[in-house]
């Protein structure tokens, strides 16, 4: 006569052996979906920056001008001639175009496209490489060479406009993985951005 084998219990420690492989699996897959999401996020905010930077926008200003009965029109600096009457004042628009080829601007461009939280952008600072956010053109000269400087003013780029954004986070997902891995240290993202400069 054939003893027959107990099997109660076997579903049980067999879900606790693979249990630990099923949270893992699922830690992992969230963790880099976290990851890829910020990623995504990094490139279209630089990529977007840097569009901004070179596209001109246009400004209008309101100008002041006096006229003559002659139809002539005086403006500051010019010497009206004895006889002439001034007849009245009209307004002209003066129409310019512009660039947001500063990093301020920049900055605050990437923070409006970032979802996730914002990157930083120091008052001062000597070393340009520690910068969130740093704006580069075409320019072959400067220190650093073609970098927008903290404080700038916004300017025209030359050719083209190339934008870094790198960002510091803390993958909300970490926890799965850290009993595995044991850090739940800060990653950085850096995404780039470029566009060519359109003219005026």
């Amino acid at each position: 006569m054939t003893r027959r084998r107990r099997d109660d219990g076997v579903t049980t420690v067999e879900f606790a052996l693979v249990l630990p492989i099923f949270i893992f699996l699922i830690g992992i897959a969230t963790y880099f979906s976290w990851m890829f999401f910020v990623q995504s996020q990094v490139d279209r905010a630089a990529d977007r920056a840097a569009r901004y930077a070179a596209v001109p926008y246009t400004t209008s200003t309101v100008v002041q001008n006096n006229v003559d009965a002659n139809g002539n029109v005086y403006g500051p600096g010019i010497t009206i001639s004895s006889g002439t009457t001034i007849v009245g004042a009209y307004s002209s628009t003066q129409v310019t175009r512009t660039y947001h080829f500063c990093e301020d601007e920049v900055v605050n461009k990437v923070n409006r496209d970032l979802s996730a939280g914002s990157v930083r952008l120091p008052a001062t600072t000597d070393d340009p490489t520690t910068y969130d956010v740093q704006v580069f053109d075409g320019r072959t000269t400067g220190t650093p060479t073609g970098q927008v400087i903290v404080g700038d003013a916004c300017a025209k780029p030359n050719g083209f406009v190339k934008v870094k954004v790198s960002k510091n986070f803390t993958n909300p997902f970490s926890f799965l993985i850290a009993p595995f891995t044991g850090s739940t240290d800060q990653l950085t993202v850096t995404g780039w951005g470029r566009a060519r400069v359109e003219s005026e």
